[in-house]
Formats: structure tokens, sequence, C-alpha cells
């Protein structure tokens, strides 16, 4: 009799809880019929507290929608999660999966609102709402996978960029170390050097002076001018001396005028001394002409007889 009783009241306490958690999930639906997701997600909540096992799937479910309506994604995530593990009934996880979709791609997790979508046409292969929130979500990552493959090549390019630069600046850097100053000091005194060498060569590659330091074509010229006639060189020591009075334009035109007088001397000189030499040539060739003439007449002739 004790035990009947004991049962009765555990039977009697199991009815008023589940009629408790009924009676929160009505309340709740009414509010969040009205929009009051925060009352509604209050009274989902105290009935998730009551309810068994059975009526906890449902109870998780409408918090989910409510935590959705206030933009809690993560936490309506979370109680999709819940509900979904606590029923086996294939319309009622295929609506969950749907919604469950719903809350990744709101959290911008595309990737899990993709298979979430495609577990729900699983359960429910009509669901064309379901079909079409896949078809967006795959748009959507097509998308995002676009623009993060142009962030990888902008991300590239910088890097190169920053990298081209960095190289840049140890170039500058290392062209400005002690060392490279020394090899940069060292690189001119060779250049100097080699630049010193070819003047120099430069230099014995002229016509070569004899010991008094006199270019020999010089000597050439000053023993043709010593042979000039003593007028000449009289009229040359008139032009080296100075001068007396008279403004120094015509002190400039005077000497040019001697310089001019004293070539043609010179060169009036040369054809004097030619033509001598000439005559000199001349005549000593008549005179041999008269000498051969002279030994052909006193030559006996081998033809006459001696009786």
């Amino acid at each position: 009799m004790k035990n009947f009783s004991l049962i009765l009241g555990i039977l009697l306490s199991i009815g008023l809880q589940a009629q408790e958690v009924r009676k929160q999930i009505k309340e709740g639906n009414k509010a969040f019929t009205a929009k009051a997701y925060d009352e509604a997600e209050i009274k989902y909540r105290e009935a998730a507290a009551l309810a068994e096992e059975k009526d906890l799937s449902v109870s998780q479910y409408n918090l989910g929608d409510a935590l959705y309506k206030q933009e809690r994604y993560q936490e309506a995530i979370e109680a999709f999660e819940l509900s979904l593990a606590r029923t086996e009934d294939p319309a009622q996880k295929a609506e969950i999966y749907h919604n469950l979709g719903n809350s990744y791609l709101k959290n911008e997790q595309i990737k899990e609102a993709i298979q979430a979508y495609k577990n729900a046409l699983k359960h429910n292969p009509a669901d064309e709402e379901t079909r079409y929130n896949l078809a967006k979500a795959l748009a959507e990552q097509k998308k995002q996978q676009k623009q993060q493959k142009q962030k990888g090549d902008s991300n590239q390019e910088d890097k190169q960029d920053q990298d081209q630069k960095k190289e840049d600046q140890e170039k500058d850097q290392n062209s400005n170390s002690p060392q490279n100053q020394d090899q940069q000091k060292s690189d001119q005194e060779k250049q100097d050097k080699d630049q010193k060498g070819e003047n120099s060569d430069d230099q014995k590659s002229q016509e070569p002076q004899n010991q008094e330091g006199q270019n020999p074509k010089d000597q050439e010229k000053q023993g043709e001018d010593s042979q000039q006639n003593p007028q000449d060189q009289k009229q040359e020591q008139q032009k080296q001396e100075p001068q007396k009075g008279g403004t120094p334009g015509k002190e400039s035109q005077a000497e040019n005028q001697a310089a001019q007088a004293e070539k043609e001397a010179a060169q009036q000189s040369r054809k004097n001394i030619e033509r001598l030499l000439e005559a000199l040539q001349r005549a000593e060739l008549e005179t041999q002409a008269r000498l051969q003439r002279k030994k052909m007449k006193a030559k006996p002739n081998p033809g006459s007889k001696d009786w």
C-alpha cells in the first residue's frame, strides 16, 4: 500500500512537472509571436530546466529560435545542437539542421552552414527553402575564396615590395660601411695610378731629347738658322731687341713684319744655296765631260799599222 502511494506520488509529480514545462513553452511561444524574444528566451530556459529528456529537444529548439532572433548566433548554434542530439524524428532533424545552417551562415561559418543544409536535405529532400539557402551559401563560399585569393596575391606583392625595399636598404647600408668606403678608396687610388701610368707612357712616346734637353729637330732647326747669312742674323737680332717708343699695338705690328721679313729672307737664302749647289754640280759634270773627251782623243787607234 505504501509502495503504491509512492509510485502514485511520483507519477503525479511528473505529471505536474510536464504540465509546467508545457505551460512555460506555451508562454514562450506567445512572447515569441509578440516579438518579445528576450521574454521568450526566459520561458524556454525555464521549460528546459524542468523538461524530461523527451521534451528537452522542443524547449532547446525554441530557445535556439529566440536567440537567433536576438542575433546571438553562437548561442543559437549551441541550443540547436543540443536539440538535435535529443531527437530521432527525421522531420524534426530536418528543421533543426535548417535553422542550424542559418545560424552558421549568419556567424560567417560558411563551410559548416553548407554541411548543415546538406544534412537537412538528406532528411527532407523536398524542402526547397533549404535548397535555396544551400545555393546561397555555396555562392558566398565561392566569393569568399576569390577574395581570399586576391588578398593572398596582394599580400604576396606587398611582401615582395617589402623584401625589395629591405634589400635596397641593405645595399645602401653596405655602400656606406667603412669596409666598402675603404674598397672605393682603393679602387680610386688604383684608377689614379693607372691614369698616371698612361700619362707617363704618353710622355715617353714623344720624341727623345738630347743630353742638353733639346729635341733633335729643334737642334736641326737651330743649325739651319746658324747657316743664315750675317744680314739675316743681324735682322733677327734687331727683331729681338725691343723698340723704343711707340704704342704696344705698333710694336706688335713691327714684330710681325720683322718675323715675316725674316722668314722671307731665310727662304731666299735657302733658294740661293740650292741654286749655287746646282751650278756647282753642272760645272763638275761639264769638267768631267771635257776630261773624258780629251782621253778619247789621246788614245791610239788599234787599226793602224806601224811599218
